[in-house]
């Protein structure tokens, strides 16, 4: 099958939906494992590594790739981003990546840099999706 990417140009990057999460776990597990997740004996345990995903790529009405943000060793937050296996690509990282920012930035105002909602927030997620 030929790459979506390279016969459409058009990605748009948007929000995060709850319908969406299907999607994002298949992504997240695919590039975690290397394991295609229709093979039913793969059950992977999440972790807070998953995050909470902020901003998909979609391209063709097909999620393409999620960005994520978690908190790092230090307690400080990370975005990640993965994608569907060849659909990766620096231009659409760097959107995501940007985008994801500025949605963590909207709900995480404070200049305080106590970030244990954002923890409570992946934790509750992880425990509900697995």
């Amino acid at each position: 099958m030929e790459n979506l990417i390279n016969t459409v140009e058009e990605i748009n990057i948007r929000n995060v939906y709850f319908s969406d999460l299907h999607h994002i776990l298949r992504i997240h597990k695919d590039s975690h494992t290397g394991i295609d997740t229709n093979d039913i004996q793969n059950k992977m345990k999440l972790n807070g590594t998953f995050g909470l995903p902020m901003a998909l790529a979609v391209c063709d009405k097909q999620i393409i790739g999620y960005a994520s943000v978690s908190l790092n060793f230090e307690g400080s937050p990370e975005i990640h981003v993965s994608f569907k296996k060849g659909f990766e690509k620096d231009e659409t990282k760097r959107w995501l990546t940007r985008y994801a920012q500025r949605v963590f930035n909207a709900m995480h105002e404070s200049p305080e840099k106590d970030y244990s909602r954002l923890d409570a927030y992946i934790k509750r997620l992880v425990d509900w999706l697995d």
